[in-house]
C-alpha cells in the first residue's frame, strides 16, 4: 500500500509539473495601464 501511495504521488508531481510548464502570462496591467511609469496608488490594483 506504502508503494502505491508513493508511486500515485510521483506520477501527480510529474503531471502537475507538466501543466505548470505550459502556463504563460502575457498583457499584465497595473491601474489598468500596461507599462506605468510610477504607481502613487497605495495599494495598486493588479489585472
Amino acid at each position: 500500500m506504502k508503494t502505491f501511495l508513493l508511486v500515485l504521488t510521483a506520477i501527480f508531481v510529474t503531471f502537475q509539473a507538466m501543466v505548470m510548464a505550459s502556463v504563460t502570462v502575457s498583457d499584465l496591467r497595473c491601474e489598468h495601464l500596461t507599462n506605468p511609469l510610477g504607481i502613487d496608488t497605495p495599494v495598486p490594483r493588479l489585472s
